[in-house]
This record gives structure tokens, sequence and C-alpha cells, in this order.
């Protein structure tokens, strides 16, 4: 299925004009555009807006406080189509008082986000960061030895020996063995969750940041084949439209030079989000 007629590479560009954010395209694309703009604390919802046929720009403007901005194509057969890298040019530092994420510029999503750590909403925190502040990162806590050989789950006391706990002995498991990279507690379980159920994009840097600080040097190097992200089913992935280990695993494969391979795994039965557990 053609959405558009191909004269140029298509690009969408997006740079700083004034205070505000032009994006523009070619007009040889046949698409039509919707686009919303919203308070952080909505994310991203239904008010879409469709962009008039035959314009190939548009002006945003940021939110106080910082906000949402996220747009996505329509093609003539009324079918959605997402792009995963939209953006050509991005000349936008930190003009207007806001912070702008690359990464999530090339995922179609524009975040106008104040620089102020969005856990706390008191310290000073960039997009580079995550826009986690250097108070709220100190509560992460790593986990380190004496944990379980087979599940990686962590113990107290002044073990110096490899062991299995009970949980492992008494289970069959058809794993050789578990690691987590850090305790998933407090800032790190918020930060977990909104990224992943809440679209809270912005927090990838710093989940990405912890994963290959601990998987990197274990990977890289070493003899493997691929790296697998967990899947998502297909009815999760359309209602979350992003599948959060995917997206660390393309952090951790730059890191190691391991490719990631997604197909090797299938999900054949959709999980409850949190939300939905409780009802």
């Amino acid at each position: 299925m053609r959405i558009y007629n191909v004269t140029d590479p298509f690009r969408i560009a997006v740079k700083q004009s004034g205070g505000n954010v032009l994006l523009t395209w070619p007009t040889n694309i046949v698409c039509r555009v919707q686009a919303q703009t919203n308070p952080l604390s909505l994310g991203i919802g239904n008010n879409w807006s469709q962009i008039a046929a035959g314009t190939n720009q548009m002006q945003v403007t940021p939110l106080s406080g910082g906000g949402f901005f996220d747009w996505f194509l329509i093609s003539q057969f009324f079918a959605e189509f997402y792009f995963p890298s939209l953006a050509d040019e991005i000349q936008f530092p930190h003009g207007i008082g806001c912070g702008l994420s690359q990464t999530l510029v090339q995922r179609g999503w524009l975040c106008f986000t104040p620089e102020v750590c969005q856990l706390c909403n008191s310290e000073r925190a960039t997009a580079d960061d995550g826009f986690v502040g250097p108070q709220c990162w100190s509560q992460v806590r790593f986990i380190r030895p004496p944990f379980c050989d087979r599940c990686g789950l962590p113990f107290q006391g002044d073990l110096t020996t490899t062991f299995e706990c009970t949980n492992c002995r008494e289970m069959k498991l058809h794993f050789s063995s578990a690691r987590s990279a850090v305790v998933a507690k407090t800032v790190v379980l918020e930060a977990i969750h909104r990224f992943k159920y809440s679209r809270a994009l912005w927090f990838e840097p710093f989940l990405a940041d912890l994963l290959n600080r601990e998987a990197t040097p274990v990977l890289r190097g070493a003899n493997w084949d691929f790296i697998v992200p967990v899947p998502l089913h297909p009815l999760n992935q359309r209602e979350r439209e992003f599948n959060q280990a995917e997206i660390l695993a393309q952090h951790l494969s730059v890191a190691t030079k391991h490719p990631v391979e997604c197909k090797l795994l299938q999900r054949i039965t959709p999980t409850a989000t949190p939300d939905q557990a409780k009802a």
C-alpha cells in the first residue's frame, strides 16, 4: 500500500521558530496529519485535531510548565501509520525554558518538559538525565552480592559462596539464570510504571542507563547470539503503542554490539495492566 508518492526522501523537519516549534514536511505527502498538545499530567489523550489537507507545516506553542506534543499520519485509506524516525532536523536547545528529548522526537513524539525532575518536581534535571534529578538518583539501589545464583534475588548477610534460594530449588524453572540491575522500589518503580503505562517516555534515558551500567560489562565481548526483548501481546501492543523492553534492548544492543531479535518469541496470552488487575 503506497501512502505517498516518493519524489523526495520522507522527512519531517523540526526546528525552533521564535518561542515556538515549527514542523514541516514534503508537499508530495498524500496523508493527513493529526496532532495533539496536552499537559504532562494528562500525557497522550484522545483530543486529536486534524491538520488541513494540503498543508505541509504546523507551528506548536509549548504549554507553560511543559507538556506533550504528539502527531501521526493517516493515509487516504484511513489506516494509521506510525513512522519510527519522523524527525530529520532538530534545532531546539533550551531557549524557551524547557527541555526537548531528541529520542522522543525520533519516535514521533515531542515532549516539552521543564528542566525539573519529573519524580520529585523540586530539583533540576535535563532530557539527557531522563528528567531524574541527583537526589532521586541517589535513591537507586543496584543489586550486589549476595544474591541467588539462579533468580538473582538479593539476600542480606555475609554469604561469600554461590547459592540457590529455597524458591528456586523447589520450582521447575526453564532458565539458567536471571539478573536485575536494580531493586524495583521507590523512584525506580515509579519511573518504570509511568514509562510503561502512562507513556512517560522522557524516562527512557534514565532506565536505559540503569540497564546498561549493569548488563553491558557482563554481555560485552561474550559469545551471545541475540538480545531478545520480552514481547507484548498484540492487544497490549496496540493499547500501549510501544514495547518498553524492545526500546531498552536497542540501547543495550548499541552498547554491547549484540543484535536485537524481536521475532524469536511470541506472547500468546494478553496480560492485564495494574488498573485492569484491580478491576
